[in-house]
Formats: C-alpha cells, structure tokens, sequence
C-alpha cells in the first residue's frame, strides 16, 4: 500500500504512464547456477518478451511496471536487458545485462547471436528448473536480432511445450512510424515464434490513441489492431504531472516509490511535502491504472 493518502491514489482526475527509466545500478553479469528441478519444477513459470523496433517508445517503462506487478504477486522476477551498458539503468543483483557493444562480435563467437545472448538464456534455463518470471527487454533498434535468437533457438515452442504462459508484448506509442514498425514487429514474430502468445501495448507517451478512423494516423491503428492472432491489447496511460520525469532523480523502483512518505520524497527532490504529495498521488494512480492493463497479460490479482 502507498503511504499516500488512498483517497488520492483513487482521484479519477489523477491518471498516466511515460517513458522514464528506472535509474539505478546496473549488474553486467548474469548470477546463478540453473537449480535442480523436481519439486521446484512446479513453481509458477511465466516469460515475457519486451519489444519494439524503435527507441523512445517507453518499453523500459512497460518491462519495470510488469514487474513490479509480478513481484506483487509474490513472483521472483529476473529482468533480462539487451541494451547499451553506458545507458542500461534499473537492473539488480541477479538480473542479466547483455551489453549491444558485444551483439557486434557474434561472427567471431561459437553460436553467433545465440552465444551472445547466453546469458539471457541461461536465465530462461533457471526460470523453467527453478520456477519464476524471466522478462527480456529488448533495445531499441536490435529486432533482427531478437529474430535471429527466435527462429535458432525455438524458444517459443520449447516453452509452450513446458505449458509455460509466454507472451511476446509489442510496445507502440500514438505516432504514426511507432504503429507501422509496430504491426511490422507482430507480423514477423507471428511467422517465426507463433507458439508465442501476442500482446500489443499502445502506450500513451506521445499522447493518445483517439484518431479518427479515416486519417492516414487512424488507418494505421486500426491495421494494428486487427492484427491476427492478437491476444490481448494494453491501453497504458500517461502519468500526470510529470510524476515519472519528477522521481526519476531517486532511481527508485516502482514498488519502492509506492511506500515512499512525501516528507522523503520532498527533502530528496528539494521540494515542498505539499508538491511531493501530489507528485506520488499521480504515480499510485498510474500504478493502479497500468495494473489492470497488466493483468490482460498477467492475472496474478486473484
């Protein structure tokens, strides 16, 4: 529970969700032996895959609420991140960091892509021994390469062939080249990974969805959502008031956001408790907002 007053965290006029990375260390290994299976086996397993083809479409956002949302639920969650070391923010002792830097050497690595990514799959190979959720968030720009692991390694049906919930999330933001490259990323994957369940997440960062059907930007909406085969569609809003650029100086996960008191927040940040209150009522009412997206994917709630 928020330490805010819950009241506040309700107020229908207190909505949103934005782009902003958790900041936070950065681990650049992976840790962990895969644990031994038996009755472990029999944990609750679940994989995620974060994508979309460019940057700036908030998919850092998406993976950190999904997880906060599973950890919630009591799940242990590794977050695997195939980014840029210099710019991989959030990531805890025990996740994964693939650095891109390293994605340019896999002609000279045994498995090409497959070999670099290795730590990624080693965490895969602990989720379905050991139990737990893996979420893979992928960089901008590296969706060729996210194939080429697809298609080598068929991890999508080595996963529904473990009766493990697998869901590849496609993040699109209201531009019109966000939604083209969107319905683009659903297409291909449904081709090489169809084992693979398919959700869209229409993410309100550069505003809203609500175009008429008959412009050039409605038109590509709707293409993309009558994408075959699609599964679910998260509609995950905009936080108000800048709530998320304003406690990105904390580095700060969101969960930890939640129980943070507004005398803390306001000394941190150097503003009023007042300004702060404000501040964590607009993210606990994001928070809320984005969970009931979430649970199209992942219904831990009940």
């Amino acid at each position: 529970m928020t330490k805010i007053d819950a009241q506040s965290a309700k107020n229908p006029a207190i909505d949103g969700s934005t782009n902003v990375s958790q900041a936070a260390g950065v681990t650049t290994r992976a840790v962990g032996l895969a644990m031994p299976g038996n009755a472990l086996g029999r944990l609750p397993r679940h994989f995620f895959d974060i994508t979309a083809d460019g940057t700036h479409q908030g998919k850092t956002t998406v993976a950190a609420r999904l997880r906060a949302h599973c950890e919630d639920a009591g799940l242990a969650v590794t977050m695997v991140r195939i980014e840029s070391e210099h710019v991989a923010r959030g990531l805890r002792e025990g996740d994964v960091l693939v650095p891109v830097e390293e994605i340019g050497k896999a002609g000279k690595v045994v498995g090409g892509i497959v070999g670099i990514l290795e730590p990624a799959l080693a965490a895969v190979t602990r989720m379905l021994h050991g139990g737990g959720v893996v979420i893979m968030d992928w960089g901008g720009g590296l969706g060729d390469y996210r194939l080429k692991l697809l298609a080598t390694t068929g991890l999508g049906q080595i996963l529904a062939q473990e009766g493990i919930p697998a869901w590849s999330v496609v993040v699109a933001t209201g531009i019109e080249t966000s939604m083209a490259q969107g319905l683009r990323v659903l297409e291909r994957t449904a081709q090489i990974a169809p084992d693979l369940k398919r959700a869209l997440v229409l993410n309100q960062l550069h505003g809203n969805f609500d175009v008429a059907s008959s412009t050039p930007l409605g038109q590509k909406k709707g293409a993309l959502l009558a994408h075959k085969g699609l599964g679910a569609t998260l509609n995950i809003p905009l936080a108000s008031g800048q709530a998320m650029a304003a406690l990105a100086p904390l580095g700060t996960d969101h969960r930890t956001l939640l129980e943070m008191v507004p005398e803390d927040v306001a000394k941190r940040l150097g503003v009023s408790p007042f300004l702060a209150r404000a501040i964590l009522a607009h993210f606990a009412a994001w928070y809320t907002k984005s969970a009931e997206e979430i649970e199209k994917i992942a219904p831990f709630s009940n």
